[in-house]
């Protein structure tokens, strides 16, 4: 082999991919705020009280939330997002139509409601002004979903809670919708209740997503900045 045969052979060597060898790509890190997706908390009335049907479902919107999730479902996914109780709003007309809860509350209850959600001994939002969610881990199902898996503290308490979502990861983009729950008594209080339990909410809620994420490179961190959003009350 003549000398320019050999230096031609080891510059082709040196470029080409093996057949056998795949290209890695680092995991992306997504950004998600409240400018780009709903996350929302369904609370039902119970359906066995004397009262039943006299009280109302609520819906509880965050508007003041942020998130970062590096999406790995075959490895290191992981992340977090903060949300604001302050932020917090319940039973805006638009959204209760949204879920099929039927007429708008009045001024007064919708008052009432976003006061009372705040209190001591409900999210108690002078003291713990923060809910978290540090997710642990991701892993597809056999439907084509994604089970999210974190750990979820409210009011100082942290539970492992998951979320099944729809993921679709396209152009720079994550977009996620899905749904989890937790239970009032799960997190060290009780579901409202009035007339010494003739009118109370059920323990489970529903927690509810459907958002937007941006792509922000594979080395960016995941704490993620509380982002101040619009609030309503």
């Amino acid at each position: 082999m003549t000398p320019a045969l050999i230096a031609l052979t080891a510059l082709w060597s040196a470029q080409a991919t093996p057949d056998d060898q795949a290209v890695e790509i680092a995991p992306q890190v997504y950004s998600f705020s409240s400018k780009s997706g709903r996350l929302a908390a369904l609370v039902y009335e119970g359906s066995a009280t004397e009262n039943s049907g006299r009280s109302h479902h609520h819906v509880v919107v965050a508007t003041t939330w942020s998130g970062r999730l590096r999406w790995d479902i075959e490895g290191e996914c992981a992340g977090e997002f903060v949300v604001a109780v302050d932020g917090l709003s319940a039973d805006d007309p638009s959204e209760r139509t949204h879920e099929g809860f039927g007429e708008p509350l009045t001024d007064r209850d919708r008052t009432a409601v976003n006061q009372h959600l705040r209190e001591r001994d409900q999210l108690f939002a002078d003291r713990f002004p923060n809910i978290r969610y540090k997710v642990t881990a991701c892993e597809a199902d056999d439907t084509g979903h994604v089970v999210i898996r974190g750990d979820f503290k409210l009011r100082g308490i942290t539970q492992p809670v998951a979320f099944r979502v729809k993921a679709t990861e396209t152009d720079g983009m994550l977009k996620l919708e899905g749904q989890g729950s937790i239970t009032h008594t799960a997190f060290g209080f009780e579901p409202y209740y009035a007339l010494f339990g003739q009118r109370q909410n059920q323990d489970r809620m529903q927690l509810v997503l459907s958002v937007e994420g941006k792509g922000l490179g594979s080395d960016a961190g995941l704490a993620a900045p509380l982002t101040e959003g619009p609030r309503s009350r």
